[in-house]
């Protein structure tokens, strides 16, 4: 089976406070699984699928969600379209309290890495 770039976007990152590509590929329709240590998974993905936000590191359970993702393209379809439809409701109010949840995190983690 053959799947394009607009059937799922992967962003396993170890670390990115908030990951603009995320939004972009929401706001047209893709459907985006992430790693927990995306800023965004929480704020974007989550409310969508929450079973797109994976244990970053978690290769396994990486593997699994992509089986699962990939297995019925009517479902990932309707993932897109509910990811699109949730950008939709994002407002800059949502943007900005998102950007400093973000800010926050990153802050406090290399906060706890100094203290390591």
């Amino acid at each position: 089976m053959v799947y394009t770039a607009s059937d799922l976007m992967v962003l396993p990152s170890e670390y990115e406070p908030f990951a603009v590509v995320v939004n972009e590929a929401m706001c047209c329709g893709c459907p985006v699984a992430a790693s927990n240590r995306v800023g965004a998974a929480r704020d974007l993905v989550a409310p969508v699928e929450p079973e797109f936000v994976y244990p970053c590191g978690d290769i396994n359970m990486l593997g699994h969600l992509l089986e699962r993702a990939l297995a019925d393209r009517a479902v990932l379809k309707s993932i897109g379209r509910a990811s699109l439809a949730h950008m939709r409701t994002w407002s800059p109010e949502k943007n900005i309290a998102s950007t400093i949840s973000a800010i926050q995190i990153a802050v406090s983690r290399v906060a706890s890495r100094s203290l390591a």
